[in-house]
């Protein structure tokens, strides 16, 4: 048994009488009276009335981890130190039963067996693990398959872990290990399924603006803002929260040679479609309109009326039937440098092209190029309502730029 320092015999003798004390010899039987009980180590008196040795708490605890003694509990124990100070002593079987525990560990390393183990605390690495009776460590980024800012939580909880490492003095343990090798079994037994139209209970891992990515079994796909609601949804968070339990339905599966496969999910799909309002009481047969479908996604070169949501250094936020994007700091229409909180407000209504929508469903929308859009649009319908010339001769201006316009 390793003993422990010195120094806790400095502190545990500082309120004691001062005086001569008898020294104990290696090996000696005594019988001690415990006087108290600490988190690594407990105190005894053996027959001075004071405290005079020392016992590591470990040799107290039952097979199960519990404290099988309190204070006033009279042990028998052999020196296995002595000092002037006093002495280490131990019952026997604590160094066997926490031994057999270590090398229940070690072989758990070996054999890849999951041990089960309790979250005694946090430090700035990780985790600290008591598994049958011995410490060990669990690092921050083996605790979860996904990043942990916040490792408190877990203080307290019974956890199965696969140890990584274990010899005589440390033991490294991984909860991630064993989150993926689950992950990648029911991930087998999902694929054995997966194809357009199939249903799966998920669970979302995270909600963006465009939409929220599901955990259908080991397998990820992606519920576009379109697919949340038959209702337009503006804000998917105001639906959906990481955690959340939902149903959804496969509508497609794309292979991205670059990005891999790619899972289109619906949740609306599953829902029945609203059916159009009742006549109002008391009218009857009167007919009201039919409520209104939720606008399609949009499409690069539509151009639509948006609503000013944010404003930064670098471009616009902007909210509109369908979606939300981006318009750039460049295409806004303002000086380059301009500051752009001073020529849009939150609130302001604007027209936009929809000039490019990358593959996460992000939207670039264009200030400029829809003003542009319309003028060209203005300048058809003048060129299609302006008189021809008759005759010979240069012609009407329409003329002109209709003639220009052909050209290009």
């Amino acid at each position: 048994m390793e003993a422990p320092d010195e120094g806790s015999f400095a502190d545990m003798l500082a309120g004691s009488e001062a005086g001569p004390r008898r020294r104990f010899q290696v090996g000696e039987k005594v019988a001690g009276k415990i006087i108290q009980i600490g988190e690594d180590v407990a105190f005894l008196e053996l027959g001075s009335g004071v405290a005079e040795a020392m016992i590591e708490t470990v040799e107290l605890k039952d097979e199960a981890g519990n404290l099988a003694a309190r204070v006033g509990d009279i042990i028998d124990a052999v020196v296995v130190k002595a000092t002037d100070r006093g002495a280490v002593v131990s019952k026997g079987h604590g160094r066997a039963t926490r031994d057999h525990a270590r090398e229940a560990v070690i072989e758990a390393a070996h054999t890849g067996l999951p041990v089960e183990g309790v979250v005694k605390a946090v430090n700035k690495g990780g985790l600290e693990v008591e598994v049958h009776g011995v410490r060990a460590f669990c690092p921050i980024s083996q605790i979860d398959v996904r990043f942990v800012g916040d490792a408190s939580a877990f203080v307290g909880q019974k956890l199965l872990f696969k140890v990584t490492r274990a010899d005589g003095r440390d033991a490294v343990l991984s909860r991630r290990a064993l989150l993926e090798e689950e992950r990648a079994q029911k991930a087998a037994e999902t694929r054995a399924r997966l194809a357009p139209g199939a249903v799966f209970d998920g669970v979302v891992t995270s909600v963006q603006d465009y939409g929220a990515f599901v955990d259908i079994g080991g397998v990820e796909g992606l519920v576009h803002v379109s697919e949340l609601a038959w209702d337009r949804v503006s804000k998917p968070q105001d639906l959906l929260s990481a955690g959340d339990a939902v149903q959804v339905q496969v509508l497609r599966i794309d292979e991205d040679p670059k990005k891999g496969e790619r899972i289109g999910l619906s949740v609306k799909a599953l829902a029945p479609r609203p059916e159009p309002a009742a006549p109002a009481p008391g009218a009857e047969g009167a007919e009201r309109p039919a409520r209104p479908s939720p606008p399609p996604p949009p499409r690069v070169g539509d151009v639509v009326q948006a609503t000013v949501d944010k404003v930064e250094s670098f471009g616009v936020f902007v909210r509109f039937a369908g979606g939300r994007g981006l318009v750039p700091a460049s295409e806004t229409g303002t000086p380059r440098g301009a500051d752009l909180r001073r020529s849009f407000k939150v609130g302001d209504t604007i027209q936009a092209l929809v000039s490019a929508i990358d593959e996460q469903g992000r939207i670039r929308l264009s200030k400029t190029e829809a003003e542009h859009a319309a003028e060209r649009a203005e300048a058809r319908e003048y060129m299609a309502k302006a008189p021809r010339a008759q005759g010979k001769g240069f012609g009407t201006l329409g003329d002109l730029l209709r003639q220009k316009l052909e050209k290009k």
